[in-house]
């Protein structure tokens, strides 16, 4: 019997114990180019091993499922990667739809682009110097989601490169990219504009971001 309960003793002892994962915050949020290293430090392992991350796609803006590992214990969670680093400097350039004629006098327009009230929104002004793009609203929210990018319809008093008023204004195609230098940027989009009685026309529009030199 003695040596029964000193077996039995010995093979609790010796039971593996059950990991578990916590976290630091529900909210959960790195910006584009981050790591699993920079998602791991939000966990910690109740043995104090190392956590593993995977699934994530650091240059796509929006919510993401991160599986995070540790021992036997595997959780998934709900994390959030930034449109913060889509913010900058930026030449715009307007073009016709072929992309060939170009609206915008000289070497294009210099505006800054911020980053939105959300996590996943960049705002971009509607005024450059005197030319107001816009009439009625100082800024155009992108909102990143699903890989995409949107803007509401505008319809307002006037488009600067549209003479006259009553159209309304779709923006298409929203795209970013990691370029060449690393940098995170806003690439285009379309323009389609819209008058009822009249034929659908679009515009291209393409961002530039500068890099520190070209800023000052």
């Amino acid at each position: 019997m003695l040596a029964a309960a000193a077996m039995v003793l010995f093979s609790s002892c010796n039971k593996e114990e059950e990991v578990t994962i916590s976290f630091t915050s529900d909210n959960i949020m790195v910006d584009l180019g981050s790591s699993n290293a920079d998602l791991a430090k939000y966990a910690k392992a109740s043995d104090n091993s190392s956590v593993t991350v995977s699934g994530v796609d650091f240059d796509k803006v929006g919510e993401q499922t991160a599986t995070f590992k540790a021992g036997s214990a595997s959780v998934d969670k709900t994390v959030k990667v930034s449109a913060k680093r889509l913010a900058g400097n930026y030449r715009i350039h307007v073009t016709d739809s072929a992309g060939t004629n170009e609206l915008t006098n000289g070497n294009g327009w210099k505006m800054d682009l911020t980053p939105g009230a959300e996590y996943n929104q960049i705002d971009i002004p509607t005024v450059v110097g005197e030319n107001k793009i816009f009439e009625g609203i100082d800024k155009l929210t992108v909102t990143f989601k699903d890989e995409k990018g949107s803007i509401p319809n505008y319809t307002g008093p006037k488009y600067l490169f549209v003479g006259g008023e009553g159209h309304t204004v779709k923006f298409q195609n929203i795209t970013y990219e990691k370029n060449s230098d690393g940098m995170y940027a806003l690439k285009g989009f379309t323009l389609k504009l819209v008058k009822q009685g009249y034929n659908d026309f679009y515009e291209q529009i393409r961002f530039d971001k500068l890099d520190e030199m070209e800023e000052e």
